[in-house]
């Protein structure tokens, strides 16, 4: 037990924090120690309302599929000033892809086989302006290609940087499965988007895994089309995310995956 104290008195030390996935009542403990080693613990309910909740949500999505040199979406009609948008393209080529004016890209990986089996996957961010909604977006591929082009709008993401971790891969691979990369969630109340994305002359639908919601899906027609799929489980925790399998109907050549970590 500890000894009496009088007032006045003061404390020192580490100031913690906590980010909750949601709101409810969480049991919090504060143990103190003073300089003789003695300690001490107490534990109370705080209650975390909806309004402090992580507000990181999805809004809409728009997606296109095709053969050509470039690819163009529309931005949904939903979409607001201050969301956070991905833009997720993939060709069945190993050269780079243009940027669409005022987009910021966020990686980028490539895999090819020879002359005629290759793959490169693409990602940029923006934050949305005023106006953006109802705006065509363009990529740009080395070549003529099969393509797709995704792009998921969320509320309540970083106003500067929407994207706050990723990882991504793209490989040569005879499957009918791929498993996204991990990546580390840096807080409670962040939003795990995951992609994959095959090349195929017969895929034509894709099998999240368990616990996720498909926000977007884009399947292509004729040889060696481009396949893509994007999910989120909602709200994640801190820590490790990632390591998802989807599945395919059929074999495909090449794939793409990606695992984006969306914070507020």
């Amino acid at each position: 037990m500890l000894p009496c104290l009088r007032w006045p008195f003061a404390g020192s030390g580490a100031t913690p924090q906590h980010a909750y996935a949601g709101p409810g009542t969480y049991q919090v403990t504060l143990t103190v120690t003073n300089s003789r080693g003695d300690t001490n613990s107490t534990t109370q309910p705080v209650t975390v309302s909806a309004a402090q909740a992580p507000t990181v949500a999805f809004v809409a999505s728009a997606a296109t599929n095709g053969n050509g040199a470039i690819g163009s979406v529309t931005v949904p009609s939903g979409v607001s000033a201050g969301n956070g948008l991905l833009l997720i393209a993939t060709g069945a080529g190993a050269g780079p892809l243009t940027a669409p004016a005022g987009w910021t890209q966020v990686g980028t990986y490539s895999a090819a086989s020879g002359t005629t089996t290759a793959l490169t996957t693409t990602v940029w961010q923006r934050v949305a302006m005023a106006g953006d909604a109802g705006s065509s977006v363009t990529v740009g591929f080395p070549a003529t290609t099969h393509s797709t082009v995704q792009l998921l709008a969320y509320s309540g993401t970083n106003a500067t940087n929407p994207v706050v971790a990723y990882a991504g891969k793209a490989s040569i691979t005879t499957a009918s499965s791929y498993t996204t990369p991990t990546v580390t969630v840096p807080a409670n109340g962040d939003v795990v988007v995951s992609v994959w994305a095959g090349k195929s002359s017969t895929i034509t639908a894709w099998t999240a895994p368990a616990g996720q919601t498909v926000q977007s899906v884009d399947n292509g027609s004729g040889s060696g089309r481009i396949n893509s799929v994007a999910t989120d489980g909602g709200v994640a925790g801190a820590g490790l995310a990632g390591a998802l399998t989807a599945t395919t109907d059929q074999a495909g050549s090449a794939f793409g995956a990606w695992t984006i970590v969306l914070g507020p």
